[in-house]
Order: structure tokens, then C-alpha cells, then sequence
């Protein structure tokens, strides 16, 4: 897996995720895989309220995909991978730095291809699925539901130390 934030071959930390994030908000990134994918969701679940924070994500992957011109933008594998980070904070430790729990986010879903567990190709691969939520046809979303509420997954304090 290409990991951008790991290229120095030790773990990312705080501050580096840090630079990601403005990077993917100025629309900067160099290099955009799964694990910096993950790691983004990572940052705006843990900082602001969910559904503020998936509107963060959806909307910085869309700009993304039009500077690059590639219309790779699929809707329902960002609500997938969204709902799945939002099930890994509400689980995790809360005053783990952010760093440590970006490693377990990233190890732990480390294969993409775990979205194929829930959806078939065909379903994925459909026009529907790009441009809008679309359920599993093979197996439920059990627990990794996206809740709405007015507070962020994890205690903001204790992320920002």
C-alpha cells in the first residue's frame, strides 16, 4: 500500500497529519491513496461534528476530482469509508493521539477491498452507486452506521494535545 505520510519509514505523527489536511484543503495533495484517504476522514471525524465533517470530506474529494479531471469521485465508497472511521472512533480509546490511532485506523483497514465483503461489483460499479448512496446488496453496514449529532466522535481536547 502506498502510504505518503509513512514514506520516511516511521509512523506519521500529529503534526504531519496535520500538514495533510491542509494540503487536501488547499487542494495540494502530491499523492492521495487509501491510507491518506482514511487518514482525512480521520481528522475531520475527530475534530467536528459528523455530519459537518463528512460534508468536509465529500466536498474536498469533489474538488479533488475536478482539478484532476478524472470524475473519480464515487459516493457511495466515500459514505462507506466514512461510516466505517466514524464506527473505528466511536470504539476507540479517546485519549490516544491522534497519530496512534491514525496506525490502528490504517492497519486495520489497511485492504480497500473489504468493501467487496458488503457490495458486489456490479452493484459498486453501477452509475447509481458513483453519484449517490446506494445499500449493500450482499451484507449490512452492522455498526458502522453515521450518526447525526452536534458533537465530534471523540473529546477534541484530548486530539489536540
Amino acid at each position: 500500500m502506498s502510504d505518503e505520510l509513512t514514506k520516511t519509514g516511521r509512523p506519521a505523527g500529529d503534526d504531519e497529519i496535520a500538514r495533510l489536511a491542509a494540503a487536501f484543503e488547499a487542494c495540494a495533495v502530491e499523492k492521495f491513496g487509501h491510507a491518506e484517504h482514511l487518514t482525512i476522514a480521520l481528522w475531520y471525524l475527530a475534530r467536528l461534528p459528523e455530519a459537518e465533517a463528512c460534508g468536509r470530506v465529500r466536498a474536498g474529494l469533489r474538488r479533488l476530482s475536478a482539478l484532476d479531471g478524472d470524475g473519480r469521485y464515487h459516493e457511495t465508497l466515500t459514505a462507506f469509508w466514512l461510516r466505517a472511521v466514524a464506527a473505528f472512533l466511536r470504539d476507540a480509546d479517546s485519549e490516544q493521539p491522534l497519530a496512534v490511532l491514525r496506525e490502528r485506523l490504517v492497519a486495520r483497514f489497511a485492504d480497500p477491498r473489504v468493501v467487496f465483503d458488503h457490495y458486489s461489483p456490479e452493484r459498486l460499479n453501477s452509475r447509481e452507486a458513483k453519484t449517490s448512496w446506494v445499500e449493500p446488496d450482499l451484507k449490512p453496514l452492522e455498526g458502522v452506521t453515521i450518526e447525526s449529532r452536534e458533537s465530534s466522535i471523540v473529546n477534541r481536547e484530548s486530539i489536540r494535545k
